[in-house]
């Protein structure tokens, strides 16, 4: 009983305290021209957006340690992505920034900024992952977490190879193209949200599932197939769109995998690769009750 109280209070503090704190600083940046289309690094003061990015990134990791030492991993994993959508929630949308700039020119900086966002994500997905690892009594017989990189792209009892983990990251990468490109069909930023979650599914079972059956690969190796689609969907919409890029804004057939930024996308690989992978059963909680303590 106490758990679960505990549980609901660090649940709301993420969502009615953490969470609007980080929307409060990110409502105080603006674009070049004093208005809402604006990004962490497209803004007029680019270092108060990285300091906005660091900040959610710290919080994120605060709170996703919290709920994966104290109740499950996929708890830590929650956490870490409400900081994250919370953060986005406040952040302009693509559409308005071509229609700002009058072109595409900020593209490369959104591929930048998609990237590092989604390293982000990457490294409070590891630092939990090994955290829980840690934490987990190692039944007698069983392997002990894995070190170096081995341990961030593979559970202990893995019997996966870089070959495989090479088609899995590539097997998410396109799994969540697909998932985004369905459902982003609009600016919107629940839309985007939504997008990027469903995309986080899809790159999560489809990372499990090309691995192969004994192959137990960690979270970040579907994060990175997402983090390639992340910094590639703005430069592709820039190739793609050329001059004619704010004539495909105001028409709505601007290129779908651009719509969702930077912590949208770090949102969605933080709360959507787990289910995903849990459904194929592969996250380590699920996969802990097989060796009972």
């Amino acid at each position: 009983m106490l758990k679960s109280v505990l549980r609901w209070c660090l649940l709301l503090t993420t969502l009615l305290v953490v969470g609007p704190i980080l929307a409060h600083f990110a409502r105080s940046l603006r674009d070049a021209d004093g208005g809402r289309a604006f990004t962490l690094l497209v803004n007029e003061s680019p270092f108060s957006g990285l300091l906005l990015g660091l900040a959610a990134t710290v919080a994120a990791l605060l709170l996703g340690l919290i709920g994966s030492r104290f109740f499950a991993l996929n708890a830590g994993y929650a956490m870490a992505g409400l900081v994250f959508g919370w953060a986005s929630w406040q952040l302009g949308d693509v559409e308005s920034i071509i229609r700002r700039a009058r072109s595409g020119g900020d593209f490369p900086l959104l591929a930048i900024e998609g990237g590092l966002a989604v390293i982000a994500a990457a490294a409070v997905a590891v630092v939990l992952s090994r955290a829980a690892e840690h934490h987990r009594p190692t039944p007698k017989g069983t392997q002990r977490a894995l070190g170096g990189w081995r341990g961030m792209c593979f559970h202990a009892d893995s019997a996966a190879t870089p070959a495989a983990v090479g088609i899995a990251v590539l097997a998410a990468a396109a799994a969540c193209a697909a998932a985004v490109w369905i459902i982003s069909v609009n600016p919107l930023k629940g839309q985007a949200l939504f997008a990027t979650l469903m995309g986080g599914i899809a790159a999560g079972a489809a990372a499990n599932a090309a691995a192969g059956a004994k192959a137990h690969v960690q979270p970040l190796v579907a994060i990175l197939g997402m983090m390639a689609v992340a910094v590639a969907a703005p430069l592709t919409a820039m190739l793609l769109h050329g001059s004619g890029i704010v004539e495909a804004s105001f028409s709505d057939k601007l290129l779908p995998l651009s719509r969702p930024l930077s912590l949208d996308w770090a949102c969605g690989a933080l709360l959507g690769v787990p289910i995903g992978m849990g459904w194929t059963g592969a996250v380590l909680d699920s996969r802990a009750v097989e060796h009972p303590a």
